[in-house]
């Protein structure tokens, strides 16, 4: 790859220079835009090739921003999944701020907040599969408790939080799930598998049975969130060799992702909600992409795996790579019940610089480049089926 530099070593420039200085929250750059006209000197170190440009280079926008979801119709199902990215309040914590992740103060969690709410109301999703919740329980102040406040200010319809039967591991975040009792109903009891292998590494999966209103069906939601495959294990430790990155494209932790793979399909198989139906949904981040092991595990055991049909959809850009981590599959019965998949893409394709945080912004540019949008409210874009039975 080469980088377009902007010939200067200043730090955070303001303004900022692509494109045309004028990048706001309103006129974004994104992945798939092009750039005509470049020409410049080609400059290599050990960190790659840069172009540093001797002719102003033009932008051209060629990946518009996408409208909102069309919204469900009343006898439908729509199942969504977002990682909304460390959504941390410091509730339980001798002062709030600064959290161990995400916002830094109250006035990035604010704008943290609005972002995000902007983006979960436009889902119009009857069950919302959450990751990245900070784990600081469910009461008020909580990360759940506070997102969830937020979000029945401005919805015409409220949403509920399940909550987990047992406090969902160690780790620092957790899942979660919200739902809309007006379309659906809580069934049998939450559940959550917090036994080996989600004791270490993996965060602990979210179960719940509901019944659909309309149609009086019931289907049981699940969302996970596997090991990442950063953070690898040191030479010498007892991860090594098996979870080391073995070069063949899956990185570090494959073979812990591939265990807790089966673990959940086999928890599942216990029926942990009490609840017996061959609708089923597993969601979430398992940080493997399309064709890696887990996902592919999956398949094998008979899961559907739901997507657009289009082939070049990604969920997530790491390092100027487009890839999906973050996944939708169902038992067969459900998925003969699909409307639509639907891959919104929002994040991964925007500038970081568009995000809640106010670090290294003056303040002409905290004004500037943050409007309550749902665009860059995370770094991975949601996921969202809509059934109709």
């Amino acid at each position: 790859s080469i980088l377009l530099d902007d010939g200067s070593y200043r730090q955070n420039p303001d303004p900022l220079p692509y494109p045309d200085t004028s990048l706001s929250a309103y006129q974004t750059l994104r992945v798939g835009d092009q750039v005509l006209n470049i020409e410049g000197i080609l400059h290599q170190d050990e960190r790659g090739y840069r172009l540093l440009p001797t002719a102003k280079p033009t932008f051209v926008s060629s990946n518009p921003r996408p409208e909102a979801p069309a919204k469900t119709a009343t006898n439908e199902l729509r199942i969504a999944s977002y990682n909304v990215l460390n959504f941390f309040t410091g509730h339980g914590q001798a002062e709030a701020f600064p959290t161990r992740r995400g916002a830094r103060n109250p006035t990035e969690l604010q704008r943290q907040q609005e972002k995000l709410v902007a983006a979960l109301l436009a889902l119009d999703a009857d069950i919302i599969g959450l990751l990245e919740l900070e784990n600081n329980g469910y009461a008020d102040g909580s990360a759940s408790a506070t997102l969830l406040a937020a979000l029945n200010a401005r919805s015409s319809e409220p949403y509920q939080q399940v909550i987990a039967p047992v406090t969902p591991g160690g780790d620092d975040i957790k899942v979660g799930i919200f739902y809309r009792p007006s379309r659906v109903s809580a069934k049998g009891q939450a559940a959550t598998q917090t036994a080996a292998p989600f004791t270490r590494l993996h965060r602990p999966p979210l179960a719940q049975s509901f019944r659909h209103t309309a149609s009086g069906e019931l289907v049981t939601v699940t969302i996970n969130h596997f090991k990442s495959k950063g953070s690898c294990p040191r030479r010498g430790s007892s991860d090594y060799l098996l979870q080391r990155d073995q070069g063949d494209g899956q990185a570090c932790w494959n073979a812990a992702r591939l265990e807790a793979a089966a673990a959940m399909h086999s928890w599942l198989a216990t029926l942990p909600t009490g609840v017996n139906t061959d609708y089923q949904v597993i969601m979430g981040d398992f940080n493997a992409y399309r064709q890696e092991d887990p996902i592919r595990w999956f398949e094998q055991q008979g899961w559907q795996y739901l997507d657009d049909g289009k082939a070049d959809s990604y969920s997530f850009v790491f390092r100027g790579q487009s890839g999906s981590l973050d996944h939708l599959l169902t038992t067969p019965a459900l998925a003969e019940k699909l409307v639509s998949f639907t891959h919104w893409p929002i994040n991964a394709d925007e500038p970081v610089l568009l995000d809640y945080s106010t670090r290294f912004k003056p303040a002409s540019q905290r004004e500037q480049l943050f409007a309550p949008l749902p665009y860059r409210s995370s770094d991975h874009d949601p996921i969202l089926a809509t059934f109709r039975f």
